[in-house]
């Protein structure tokens, strides 16, 4: 089964579609997410995750911390101005070194595809999460 990820707008609006799943992002390791992120000075990717908090252990590791009141809880949205924060720099990265990355287009496209859904929620004032399935 592939892994996908894909926003969540904390409203529904029929006028942005939130239906596009990121298979080729999903497949970069949250290691790498995180190491890109912080050389960017932005949120991780992962922390936008509408995980349990009870779900966060790997990602606490990674981050080398217990402290999980910054992450995600289930009741808690994003400005889509981090959100796009991330995901540019994201996108920057992959087109600089796209030899680090696996399927480097793909992920591109998928970079660029949440950059147009957040910017359309962002005229809309919606904030969002990130799912995964």
């Amino acid at each position: 089964m592939d892994v996908a990820l894909f926003i969540i707008p904390e409203n529904n609006t029929d006028n942005v579609d939130t239906s596009f799943k990121a298979k080729a992002l999903a497949t970069i390791s949250d290691e790498l997410l995180i190491e890109i992120s912080i050389n960017a000075e932005v949120d991780p990717l992962m922390s936008f995750l509408g995980k349990n908090p009870d779900d966060l252990d790997d990602l606490l590791n990674i981050l080398d911390t217990d402290d999980n009141s910054s992450i995600y809880s289930p009741d808690k949205w994003f400005s889509t101005e981090d959100g796009l924060n991330t995901i540019i720099a994201l996108k920057n990265y992959v087109i600089e070194n796209p030899d680090n990355i696996p399927n480097n287009t793909k992920t591109i496209e998928d970079l660029t595809q949440f950059e147009t859904i957040l910017n359309s929620l962002a005229k809309e004032n919606i904030r969002w999460h990130l799912g995964m399935e």
